[in-house]
């Protein structure tokens, strides 16, 4: 089984101490909720950091360094199907971008397969590190943080990767002093291995971050599946060829 990017919303918030996002649509028992924060803190105090106000949340990443002085969060949630919308709150405000993602498919016993080293820069590019999948069908996903609302466009290069970033999977906010811009772009990870490199490039000069996280694929035949009938019998049979069957008649378990 493969990891499927079920749907996520967005939301940018001004210069603020709280952000709040809308759930996705459909949220199911066993799904994994993924929320991303991005902001341009004045350093890595924990004053800038963002928690999630709702229980049940876990920070998988929290990425800041001088040179990208951007910081970026990743946090996750194995559904119970009754979560709905959330909020994050700091004790300082800046300006804010989030995203909040539903994925299925996904092994809710050990969700986060991987976690890059993140790379920093104070003037682009950067490279988001590839991280090497222990599973098949992985899902990578791979992140941009920018100091800045105006880094936009992007040159984006990487084997495998998009070259530019989905509808509502870049954003930027910008107030002077406290602006910010940011992104991500996913990819299936077919066979375990490498998620390979990706690096983003601008023409403005600003700090920069990337870095790569990879969601582990749930291995588990899916629900209803054997992968053997046992005890089946078949009274007759008959058309068969290398074509579809074209009757069966008189098939019962024994």
């Amino acid at each position: 089984m493969a990891v499927v990017l079920e749907g996520f919303t967005y939301s940018i918030v001004g210069f603020s101490t709280t952000i709040s996002i809308t759930a996705p649509p459909n949220i199911s028992n066993n799904d994994l909720l993924l929320a991303f924060f991005m902001r341009d803190p004045v350093n890595d105090n924990s004053e800038w950091v963002l928690s999630i106000d709702q229980s049940g949340w876990t920070e998988a990443a929290r990425v800041f360094d001088v040179d990208g002085d951007s910081l970026t969060q990743v946090y996750y949630k194995v559904s119970d199907g009754t979560d709905s919308d959330i909020s994050a709150t700091s004790d300082s405000g800046r300006d804010t971008i989030a995203w909040y993602l539903r994925l299925s498919g996904v092994d809710t016993a050990s969700p986060i397969n991987q976690i890059g080293t993140p790379s920093f820069n104070s003037t682009p590019p950067v490279t988001a590190t590839s991280v090497t999948t222990t599973v098949d069908g992985c899902m990578a996903f791979a992140f941009l943080a920018f100091d800045g609302g105006d880094g936009d466009p992007f040159t984006i290069t990487g084997s495998g990767w998009s070259n530019s970033f989905g509808p509502n999977q870049y954003l930027e906010e910008e107030n002077i002093g406290t602006s910010i811009g940011g992104g991500w772009m996913s990819k299936s990870i077919t066979s375990a291995g490498p998620t390979q490199d990706v690096t983003f490039d601008s023409q403005l000069n600003d700090g920069i971050t990337g870095f790569q996280i990879a969601i582990t694929a749930d291995s588990s035949s899916p629900a209803g599946y054997s992968d053997s009938f046992l005890s089946v019998s078949a009274s007759s049979v008959s058309k068969v060829s290398n074509v579809p069957i074209a009757s069966v008649s008189k098939i019962s378990v024994a």
